[in-house]
């Protein structure tokens, strides 16, 4: 046995063991032909990297010693100088400094964030925020089940907003982040003209009754209509992207790309859900799921987009000029994402990086779709397909 291993060690016999068996778990998934490329590693199947991990574990019988040496392996090649782990605003200066849940990262603006777990394995996790507004009173943007929450969780939200009763409006912002809609309303249900609940045109056409199997009033509005996202204006400015589709996406289990942005003006705060992501980390994804994001050169602490851009944006020049109109119009420094972490104080200097590096593959695929050349190609598998019902928060 090999228990006196280090675990740098094992890492580089895990790697060796990857390359020494790739042909094999390649075979029955390809027809040969040259020889394998980093590449293709990077798209493999799950399937086939969990039996790569497993045959290495039995042959040296360390899974633990493997896991930690692949996570620092990850951090050492990927440190970067990181203004985004920590919230700006320091726990001592929050409003309640004990909050474990619901964080205070700017004065006004508080984040929560959640697991939430596709195909029983990874973690892609979701979020919730929480805006105070200048009489007092909050608006939360997209919910989250507090019932799979630790109790801890409600108990801040309630001691936030005085059991909600300064809870003044629910702004759900992506047509697929459902899963907390019914029992959140269940606990803060509308209230006509004092709880507002928005929503997008699947959440108004789909999501009806609440965990008690009351009905949902979606009286705030559907936010594809404009003067519904301008009632929210001053203090918040809504905007829903350019070049995809957002009132009715097919295929329902890929087509994620598109959600309301929403600016909280007082804190510089930008939350989003799906149409960008920032992967602050990509051990909270597992193991067997960071190690084949690692494989395709995902790093942490990377702002990208969701991964179902290439098929879901049918005008990917109005979605860039969108982007670059927003950089100048909204002045943020902080960016919460669904999936999977915050990016702070240069979120707005990411996206400009990001949209730079992104120019010519998306001018590529304007003229692919104006050649008629994407109506063959596959949807992302990274879309979270497989999900409960489609949902991914």
């Amino acid at each position: 046995m090999l228990r006196g291993r280090t675990a740098a060690s094992h890492y580089n016999s895990f790697r060796k063991f990857l390359l020494q068996t790739k042909p094999k778990i390649y075979s029955s998934h390809y027809p040969r032909g040259p020889t394998l490329t980093a590449a293709a590693v990077a798209t493999t199947s799950l399937v086939g990297l969990t039996s790569v991990y497993i045959g290495y574990q039995r042959y040296y019988a360390s899974s633990s010693s493997v896991t930690n040496a692949i996570h620092n392996k990850m951090s050492s090649n990927n440190t970067n100088n990181n203004m985004s782990s920590e919230p700006p605003l320091a726990a001592k200066d929050r409003t309640y400094p004990d909050h474990q849940h619901f964080i205070e990262v700017c004065p006004g603006f508080w984040n929560c964030r959640s697991k939430f777990v596709v195909k029983s394995l990874v973690n892609i996790s979701s979020h919730m925020s929480l805006c105070r507004l200048e009489n007092g009173a909050f608006v939360a943007i997209d919910v989250i089940d507090l019932g799979q929450m630790p109790p801890e969780a409600k108990k801040e939200l309630d001691e936030i907003t005085n059991r909600g009763e300064k809870l003044v409006a629910v702004v759900n912002t992506h047509s697929f982040h459902t899963m907390g809609i019914r029992p959140f309303h269940a606990q803060y249900p509308g209230i006509p003209s004092t709880r507002l609940w928005y929503g997008c045109p699947r959440h108004l056409r789909e999501i009806t009754t609440d965990g008690n199997d009351k009905e949902i009033v979606w009286e705030g509005g559907n936010l594809e209509d404009d003067k519904v996202r301008a009632a929210l204006e001053p203090e918040l400015s809504l905007k829903i992207p350019v070049g995809a589709e957002f009132n009715d996406p097919k295929p329902p289990d890929a087509n994620h790309f598109s959600n309301v942005f929403v600016l909280h003006r007082a804190s510089k705060c930008v939350h989003n859900d799906d149409c960008l992501m920032f992967i602050e980390s990509i051990k909270s994804f597992g193991i067997l799921a960071s190690g084949l994001l690692w494989l395709g050169g995902v790093k942490p602490n990377t702002l990208t987009f969701h991964l179902s851009y290439k098929k879901a944006l049918v005008d990917p020049l109005g979605f860039r000029d969108w982007l670059q109109c927003l950089l100048n119009e909204w002045d943020f420094d902080h960016l919460c994402t669904a999936h999977n972490g915050n990016c702070y104080g240069d979120a707005k200097k990411r996206i400009r990086e990001l949209l730079e590096k992104k120019d010519k593959e998306l001018e590529s695929l304007a003229q692919n779709r104006a050649e008629g050349k994407m109506e063959d190609s596959k949807w992302s598998e990274g879309a979270w397909g497989g999900c409960e019902e489609c949902e991914c928060g």
